[in-house]
């Protein structure tokens, strides 16, 4: 896999771009890699100091957290959460209302990294987030990883 720098070095249009105008110019699948390759180079150095000394008041640190896990809340105010490819195999989490919330990725290898399916409990979801309410509802959410991106 490209690292970070290696994949902004090899696509002249994705130096000028950020993560959204990636999705929409070039698929999801590439801002699953462009995102991974950003989470693996920020721990290579230090692995407990994922934003490099630039904190940015905890922001950079819950960007890392959340997409480490394989989802994100891109807008304040929503109750969703922007599905991404995890850089985790497992973790679980100790929600404040006392459930929890198990997550797994599912086949997840250096080369394995695209996102082929994400079950909530059991059951697939055809849409590209998750809300609020499925995570503290706790259960399980799974990532069924593959080497190749869904088209």
């Amino acid at each position: 896999m490209l690292s970070y720098r290696e994949l902004l070095s090899s696509n002249q249009n994705f130096r000028r771009l950020w993560i959204g105008q990636a999705i929409s110019e070039l698929g999801s699948w590439f801002s699953f890699i462009a995102v991974l390759g950003l989470l693996r180079e920020l721990t290579s150095a230090a692995p407990w100091v994922p934003a490099g000394g630039n904190d940015d008041c905890g922001q950079m640190s819950a960007w890392f957290l959340f997409s480490s896990l394989g989802f994100y809340p891109v807008a304040p105010g929503s109750d969703q959460y922007a599905l991404g490819s995890p850089a985790i195999k497992t973790a679980i989490l100790k929600l404040e209302n006392g459930k929890t919330l198990a997550i797994e990725a599912q086949n997840q290898t250096d080369k394995n990294v695209y996102v082929q399916k994400v079950l909530v409990n059991g059951k697939p979801i055809n849409r590209n987030y998750i809300t609020h309410a499925e995570i503290m509802d706790g259960g399980k959410l799974t990532f069924l990883m593959s080497d190749k991106p869904k088209v």
